[in-house]
């Protein structure tokens, strides 16, 4: 930053920068976190998944991570609202992916983050192509009935940052 200081250019946009061409991926997981889903129930709402990101490293800063979340379906020609039961025939699974760059999360820190659940942060390899995402379609662990699979799960992925040296 000493050698690119000027008056022209902010202090962020000079941290943004070094932090760009400094940070790297991480080869482990440095990180835990929660996350639900939120939105569903009301027209309104746009449906997202909705959560905390945690760093566990005692040696380095998140600067950037990206979210997976996946929702088994049954989007075939039935379109069946069972899918998650077992042993289920036509299910597809619908991969969602949001990078989300800027971030500074620091050892033993936390910082929130939200997904859109819409066509725009569905993955390509997804096999659908029009989305509807109804309350009775996700079901979570502690949701599921008898008989029943959870039918989304998500992760955090990618992580990348700088090295405390």
């Amino acid at each position: 930053m000493e050698n690119t200081s000027s008056k022209l250019v902010t202090e962020e946009i000079i941290k943004s920068r070094c932090i760009k061409q400094f940070q790297k991926n991480f080869n482990e997981d440095v990180s835990t976190g929660t996350a639900s889903v939120y939105g569903i129930s009301s027209y309104a709402d746009t449906p997202r998944v909705q959560g905390t990101i945690e760093n566990t490293s005692d040696d380095k800063i998140i600067t950037s991570f990206e979210i997976n979340f996946f929702h088994t379906k049954d989007y075939g020609y039935d379109l069946k609202d069972d899918c998650s039961k077992k042993n289920h025939k036509g299910c597809k699974k619908i991969f969602f992916k949001q990078i989300f760059n800027d971030v500074w999360i620091e050892p033993g820190k936390a910082d929130g983050f939200s997904m859109k659940l819409t066509e725009d942060n569905i993955n390509k390899i997804s096999p659908i192509k029009k989305l509807s995402i109804l309350e009775q379609n996700i079901r979570g662990l502690s949701e599921a009935k008898e008989g029943e699979l959870k039918n989304w799960y998500w992760n955090i992925g990618n992580e990348v940052g700088l090295v405390i040296k």
